[in-house]
């Protein structure tokens, strides 16, 4: 399809929409759920871990794409709540059964984005990640965020990091998912008062908060409380593969248990080797060819908040900040900037969906990316 002069990538047959199918059930497709409820019909939830069955989850029909196929004869607008390896799944699949993108089916990063902004003026972020600490417990050879490399880490200081976000909610109505790492972020000294600040101020528009860990360091009591109180989820890299601290993981586990704090635990097997800035060019230099390779990248998914910016991705934010690679000012937003702008959510929208003055970030042509056919085992350390 065309895109329109004025960057708008849905077709207008979704300005009347009303009901959704939602394919996905993970923790992405669980963030935006009661979200996307308050203003549409959930008509299927699209889950293949159901095979054949059929069941229910609060009202909604969950079903595998087959069993929906054979039920269904109208023409649902489909939104795709997946991202990385099984968003670029499920799109083939889509598209082998001759469904369109941005006319019978849509990711949810841009449905949000996109549909809230046309057609409410409001702006909506899927996910955005913000360090607050280059500190971390391990010093793993293929950090995304570099940090091992950092000869003198620091931690952020309140300032910044409340700046950081009053520069974000000056634009975003709204964020799905708020991720709040390091390094190791329970390393973070004043990590209690960082969350009073969010939670006190933009809880009401933030979706998850979630807090990622390796689990190697036992929390506070007091940010433990508080983690309770606010319901904020922890997400745990568990790199014991590599790593020997099963104890002290097996610690950190029930240590939130004892607080009824609810967890995520993920093996970490393998990561991809994003090789950064300084490997040789690994995509061709035409706009063209750097617009593809951010949209196969599963990394824009989550977009990195630090010092006022905003970066497409946690690698870029990572080089940017961590190794003072110098990147174009078109390749990022200045928050504070762009706030004073009368466009300003429609730049940041823009620059969200990956629109860029390029094609993509410079640093694209020397990156990986999260689709990279290698693999390296997770949490090697230096």
């Amino acid at each position: 399809m065309e895109k329109k002069m004025e960057n708008w990538f849905l077709d207008e047959s979704w300005e009347k929409v009303d009901t959704l199918v939602v394919y996905g059930f993970g923790r992405v497709a669980k963030a935006y759920l009661e979200l996307l409820r308050k203003d549409f019909t959930i008509a299927y939830i699209i889950d293949n871990s159901v095979g054949e069955n059929r069941e229910n989850y609060d009202g909604i029909p969950r079903v595998s794409y087959q069993v929906y196929k054979q039920e269904n004869t109208s023409d649902d607008k489909i939104v795709v709540a997946a991202t990385g390896r099984a968003w670029n799944s499920i799109r083939k699949s889509l598209e082998e059964d001759e469904k369109r993108e941005y006319f019978d089916y849509t990711d949810i990063k841009s449905f949000l984005g996109e549909w809230y902004l046309r057609f409410r003026n409001r702006l909506n972020i899927g996910r955005v990640a913000h360090s607050v600490t280059q500190r971390c417990t391990f010093r793993c050879r293929d950090c995304q965020l570099l940090m091992p490399y950092i000869k003198n880490p620091q931690d952020d200081s309140q300032e910044m990091l409340q700046g950081d976000l009053d520069a974000l909610f000056s634009l975003a109505d709204y964020v799905a998912d708020f991720d709040v790492m390091g390094g190791e972020t329970f390393l973070y000294p004043y990590l209690k008062e960082y969350l009073q600040y969010m939670t006190g101020k933009y809880k009401s528009r933030i979706g998850n908060i979630q807090i990622v860990t390796n689990g190697s360091r036992i929390p506070k009591e007091e940010e433990l409380s508080l983690i309770q109180k606010e319901n904020i989820h922890i997400r745990i890299s568990d790199y014991t593969n590599e790593i020997p601290y099963k104890k002290k993981l097996q610690e950190f586990i029930d240590k939130l248990e004892e607080w009824n704090i609810t967890y995520f635990r993920f093996p970490e097997m393998e990561w991809s080797p994003f090789g950064y800035p300084y490997q040789e060019a690994c995509v061709e230099d035409t706009k063209e060819a750097l617009a593809e390779h951010m949209k196969s990248c599963g990394g824009g998914m989550s977009h990195s908040l630090h010092n006022a910016k905003l970066y497409f991705c946690n690698t870029a934010g990572g080089v940017c900040e961590n190794m003072d690679y110098q990147m174009p000012e078109e390749d990022y937003i200045d928050l504070k900037k762009t706030a004073t702008d009368p466009d300003g959510k429609k730049k940041l929208w823009l620059y969200s969906m990956g629109i860029m003055k390029n094609g993509g970030m410079s640093l694209c042509r020397y990156c990986n990316g999260y689709d990279s056919a290698e693999a390296v085992p997770a949490g090697v350390q230096l």
